[in-house]
């Protein structure tokens, strides 16, 4: 009711403000423009189990970087999808769900992303959690971006 004041609007309008455009429903791993990819992902973790989410890679020169929005489905999962376009991993950037992991898993995900997967650089964002950010911080040093509204990380 906050929105309308209390008050309903005379008239509710429906549709899409782009009538023209062409949507598409992603399925499998899409390359939509040359270099850059749909990632499609479904958690299997209780609390997200079947919620399908996408990410968007995008080709570098020095490897992947991955822009990832909430993790449901574990960000390790999504880079594990993305390592088959390109093993080499540049960055990710985005929410890590690790909010509510107990300190071991968010070590155990952060030594996965820098010892088995390789990722160059992390900027992690929204829901990694206070614990997150300094485990993040403190495995990957200088190469930790700090991510947020208006910040720019370069790509290679």
């Amino acid at each position: 009711m906050s929105y309308y004041r209390g008050q309903n609007p005379e008239q509710f309008t429906t549709g899409s403000p782009w009538p023209d455009a062409n949507f598409e429903i992603v399925r499998d791993q899409t390359e939509i423009f040359p270099g850059f990819f749909v990632l499609t992902t479904m958690s299997e973790k209780p609390g997200t189990r079947d919620m399908n989410e996408l990410s968007l890679a995008i080709r570098t020169p020095g490897g992947l970087a991955v822009i990832v929005g909430c993790s449901h489905p574990g960000v390790e999962k999504i880079l594990g999808a993305a390592a088959k376009i390109d093993p080499q991993l540049y960055t990710v950037t985005g929410g890590f769900h690790l909010v509510v992991a107990p300190p071991e898993e968010v070590e155990r995900v952060a030594a996965l992303l820098d010892e088995t997967l390789k990722v160059k650089r992390v900027a992690p964002g929204h829901c990694t959690s206070e614990f997150g950010f300094k485990a993040f911080m403190s495995r990957f040093k200088d190469r930790f971006d700090q991510a947020g509204v208006g910040r720019m990380i370069a790509l290679p």
